[in-house]
């Protein structure tokens, strides 16, 4: 504490704040507009090396939407990847820049999953995803989807996604389960769901739910049948399974015992008369 009569301390000015220099922040934009500039222009960073990597005859049809010549930094690879993918073929494109002028593309086909018959008696070839990207005058040997409902997609068309889904899982559950591979799966106007098997068993599964039980419970009986070929098993309703045998005496159209057999949607799909209907206990 200040005592009286002494005299005060004078006040120091406040100090000028030193001012940064201009030109320095200049030259640094200026720097890196001359940096873009090289970059946009330059010869150097236009493309001239397009590395495409997948099969053959889907590499040759995506050549001609390389953006060869344009500047690998501003090149739209966008429309490059949607131009590719509009060859239904192309399941998923890939496109990496790698400086200073390359362009790595992977492309991944789609695989063959099922067919369907398409107008004038053609086969056309379908994925998993029910996407159609290609068409034959024979059977591909892949199972056959019949009743399906057509939608329109972004370059042709595919299978309702409920339809390819139940598809799918009658596939796979029939491969865990070795049962043979299917030959046919009818979707039936009323929803049921019918599947084929190459020696001319149906099995009737109705509604499309349980699929891996119901399928089981067809596999079943097959291993417990030997007396003679089966016409149908009918596991709508797995608890209480009913198989109809195909008769070897007669080759008259198949007429099964099943009141839903009068329709021509659940007749068997082959010559034979089952001369026996029967059921038999599942386990649980």
């Amino acid at each position: 504490m200040r005592e009286r009569g002494t005299p005060a301390r004078p006040r120091r000015a406040p100090r000028p704040k030193r001012r940064r220099p201009v030109w320095g922040l200049g030259a640094v934009l200026g720097l890196v507009a001359g940096v873009l500039v090289y970059l946009s222009t330059s010869p150097a960073f236009d493309i001239g090396q397009v590395t495409l990597r997948g099969p053959r005859h889907l590499t040759l049809t995506a050549q001609s939407h390389a953006p060869v010549g344009q500047n690998v930094l501003w090149a739209r690879v966008g429309d490059m990847i949607a131009g590719i993918r509009s060859d239904p073929r192309v399941a998923e494109v890939e496109a990496h820049r790698h400086l200073p002028n390359g362009l790595d593309v992977r492309l991944r086909p789609r695989a063959p999953f099922a067919c369907v018959r398409l107008d004038g008696g053609r086969f056309g070839v379908v994925d998993r995803d029910g996407v159609l990207f290609g068409r034959c005058d024979e059977p591909p040997g892949l199972v056959l989807l019949t009743g399906v409902t057509p939608l329109a997609a972004d370059h042709g068309w595919r299978i309702g996604l409920r339809e390819i889904a139940t598809a799918r899982e009658l596939v796979e559950c029939a491969r865990a389960l070795g049962l043979p591979r299917l030959r046919k799966i009818d979707f039936l106007p009323d929803g049921r769901v019918n599947a084929a098997l190459p020696d001319g068993m149906l099995i009737k599964l109705g509604w499309p739910v349980r699929v891996e039980r119901k399928l089981a419970v067809a596999r079943a009986a097959m291993d417990v049948t030997d007396s003679g070929p089966i016409d149908y098993v009918d596991v709508e309703l797995p608890e209480a399974g009913v198989m109809a045998r195909r008769s070897a005496r007669t080759d008259q159209s198949a007429t099964s015992a099943n009141p839903q057999a009068s329709s021509p949607s659940h007749a068997a799909p082959h010559r034979g008369q089952p001369d026996s209907v029967e059921g038999w206990a599942t386990p649980r």
